[in-house]
């Protein structure tokens, strides 16, 4: 579900004539790309390589966000041109009349979006009545839908205090919600102050999916830079994959958490290569429209969405790195 950085090494990554090939592609002739995301373990690579030099800053500038609200917020504005959302986020979107198109695939949450609680708040019996904190955002609300309905409860059942993912700890620490629907790193930050977790993202597999979505005018105005900034999060990726150290201090910085937690930021959560983003985004239709109709359904039922939106133009193939890099 989904912040980091090092000025000083990134690496070898420019040594392979993939990366040089992918990453020198970007035609001097397009303007600046603005690219925003919250702080989420899925989408720190592209930070990562946005702040090493590997997607180079006159090309791109990735923009960190307080939540991802302001993200979809900004992308509706025409403030920046791509950026990372949740697929139910990008759903509300196109609804909203938000020409967004899917163009990778980041990675999917197995438990990295967790509902926490104070200690004893394991039932229905002592949940009802309590304050929930979480984001006014979709996959917050999804979360606390699949939350609610596992422990045979209703909105009714709790009272709602909403507020941004920068702010989930505090109203925890200062008594304002007993309960929290949040997100890593966070979710550490809070289990170190003793929260327990009482459910998660496992128990919805397939639901909370993260992904870089672009705006119609990008894909058609600047192609080059969004196809650079693609192949940047897979190198990144690869880089750290291949040898943590290269990028684990940065990375942990820029989520917050010590160079010694990173893996646990990690955990619940599978990232996708370029292999899965082929299986994801091709077909007839491809792999990820079925799941985002599927979920269309659910948030339309949760009044989330009042119809589905269209799907049919929902993903773009043209900014993956080749096949053979799979």
């Amino acid at each position: 579900m989904t912040g980091m950085l090092n000025r000083r090494r990134f690496l070898q990554l420019a040594a392979t004539g993939a990366a040089a090939g992918a990453l020198g592609a970007c035609g001097s002739g397009e303007a600046l790309l603005q690219v925003g995301s919250n702080t989420w373990p899925g989408y720190e690579f592209l930070h990562a390589a946005n702040r090493t030099g590997l997607l180079p800053r006159q090309r791109v500038q990735m923009m960190r966000m307080p939540s991802a609200t302001v993200v979809q917020q900004a992308l509706a504005g025409g403030n920046i041109e791509a950026g990372g959302l949740t697929l139910d986020e990008v759903l509300v979107a196109r609804a909203a009349g938000v020409p967004l198109r899917i163009i990778a695939m980041l990675d999917i949450s197995l438990g990295a979006d967790v509902v926490l609680a104070r200690p004893g708040l394991d039932s229905a019996d002592n949940i009802r009545g309590q304050r929930v904190c979480s984001e006014h955002s979709a996959v917050g609300t999804v979360m606390l839908a699949a939350f609610l309905e596992a422990f045979g409860l209703g909105p009714q059942d709790i009272e709602m205090l909403y507020a941004p993912i920068d702010r989930h700890l505090a109203e925890y620490r200062n008594g304002n919600a007993a309960i929290v629907v949040t997100f890593n790193p966070v979710a550490q930050a809070l289990m170190a102050e003793g929260a327990v977790r009482l459910f998660d993202s496992a128990q919805i597999n397939g639901r909370i999916m993260d992904v870089l979505v672009a705006t119609e005018s990008a894909i058609k105005d600047k192609p080059a830079a969004l196809k650079q900034l693609v192949a940047s999060h897979f190198l990144a990726m690869d880089s750290f994959n291949r040898d943590p150290e290269t990028l684990r201090a940065p990375m942990a910085e820029g989520l917050g958490v010590a160079p010694g937690q990173l893996e646990d930021a990690y955990k619940g959560l599978a990232m996708l290569s370029v292999a899965a983003n082929y299986e994801w985004l091709n077909g007839k239709p491809p792999a990820v429209e079925k799941s985002a109709a599927t979920l269309a359904e659910v948030m339309v039922k949760a009044g989330l969405l009042s119809a589905p939106p269209t799907l049919s133009d929902l993903v773009s193939t043209a900014f993956l790195p080749p096949k053979a890099r799979a």
